[in-house]
């Protein structure tokens, strides 16, 4: 379902956005459309489930989730594999159930249609065990966040630190800490500044102009923007991983936090994404 539901998306921009990353000229040919031109026809060659995952996130940078639709659904396709290959998933079916359901309600926006379309009769099932997962994740971040609270008052209090006095109870001196791949938030939980670790990459925003009569294209802006995968707070050991819990935290996924400079575009030359490529 995943898998179909992500090459679905890409065909719809561009057949060629599905194509195997080595292929040769005949397979293009025939994921371009045009395989009726050729004499000899070999199977056609497209990419994995994660493959296409990894494209629609590098399609849509500025969307947290969509950025890491792959990390996401990863126990889906592990899963999968598990039961192909050894007739075992080796995890909670329910969970795997429920993480395809939260990728097939991303998927089904990007190609304009719905869980209840989609799932037809079982839309109530799907429904259902969305409620659980967010239930149940809510349910488990509520018990880690009480026992960061716990964790915290019993080191420092109830009254929240000043900088000189978290450095005084020899806590990680946070703020050294910021780069591109680091930025401070403030916990959820004690209100402390704790830090979020993730990537970045330059966001290029590209326009067309025209002169003697001739289309051109140049860079009107570039950005670095960081996107979080991972919080950490010192002070009361809160930890946040991957999109959703960030974003139980009301962390934001996506940030621009720069403009970029030529040494960025050195730096990050395999994560440039030009932000009006595709829209």
């Amino acid at each position: 379902m995943i898998e179909l539901l992500a090459k679905a998306y890409l065909v719809s921009l561009n057949p060629a956005l599905i194509a195997e990353e080595k292929s040769d000229f005949a397979n293009l040919v025939r994921v371009a459309g045009h395989g009726h031109r050729l004499i000899k026809l070999e199977p056609m060659r497209t990419v994995g489930v994660e493959s296409a995952l990894v494209r629609i996130g590098l399609l849509h940078q500025s969307n947290g989730q969509l950025r890491q639709l792959a990390d996401l659904l990863r126990p889906v396709g592990q899963a999968r594999n598990g039961a192909a290959h050894i007739g075992r998933g080796g995890v909670d079916p329910d969970k795997v159930a429920q993480a395809a359901l939260r990728g097939a309600e991303l998927l089904l926006s990007l190609v304009e249609d719905n869980l209840e379309n989609f799932f037809g009769d079982y839309a109530d099932a799907a429904a259902v065990l969305l409620d659980e997962r967010a239930t149940v994740l809510d349910q488990a971040l509520q018990l880690r966040a009480a026992r960061a609270s716990e964790s915290f008052e019993k080191r420092f209090g109830r009254v929240p630190l000043d900088d000189d006095q978290g450095l005084a109870f020899g806590l990680i001196n946070v703020p050294a800490l910021v780069d591109d791949q680091h930025r401070l938030w403030n916990c959820p939980v004690c209100y402390q500044r704790g830090l979020l670790t993730g990537d970045a990459q330059v966001d290029v925003a590209v326009e067309s102009g025209w002169e003697d009569g001739v289309q051109f294209s140049y860079v009107a802006s570039a950005k670095v923007t960081f996107f979080a995968r991972r919080f950490h707070c010192p002070y009361c050991d809160m930890s946040l991983s991957g999109p959703e819990e960030l974003d139980w935290a009301y962390v934001p996924l996506a940030e621009a936090i720069r403009e970029a400079t030529g040494q960025d575009f050195d730096t990050y030359a395999d994560a440039i994404v030009e932000s009006s490529e595709f829209g």
